[in-house]
């Protein structure tokens, strides 16, 4: 009875190793489709799964513009659609590491239109 329940114990442990690169591939995955965007008073807030993930105040944000950086961080939905330089609002800001932060609005311009009149209030010109 031992060795029945010592084996299953190691199928057990293999399976349980082998299934956590599956879920963090399927949580990464998930993230893509969860991923929102909220223009607060007075910063951009960046949810995952309705959790804050990345906040950046409007005095921080330097220019705003349609496009793809070669350096940044990435908070895209739509992965699938890479190719199509226009889905891509990049936000240029004050940072240490990364300077740039890329995402994918519904419908970038309004985005980046409300966005610009929330800089203005700030007495900031993109």
């Amino acid at each position: 009875m031992d060795n029945v329940l010592e084996e299953i114990v190691k199928w057990l442990n293999h399976f349980f190793k082998a299934s956590i690169p599956v879920i963090a591939v399927i949580i990464a995955l998930a993230s893509c489709f969860t991923i929102r965007y909220e223009l607060s008073d007075d910063a951009l807030k960046i949810k995952i799964f309705g959790f804050s993930v990345k906040r950046l105040p409007y005095r921080n944000i330097v220019d705003v513009k349609i496009g793809y950086p070669f350096w940044g961080e990435n908070f895209c939905r739509l992965i699938w659609r890479f190719w199509d330089i226009k889905s891509y609002v990049t936000i240029h800001h004050k940072g240490f590491l990364f300077k740039n932060t890329t995402i994918t609005p519904e419908n970038p311009e309004e985005f980046i239109r409300e966005l610009k009149e929330r800089l203005k209030i700030f007495g900031i010109a993109t």
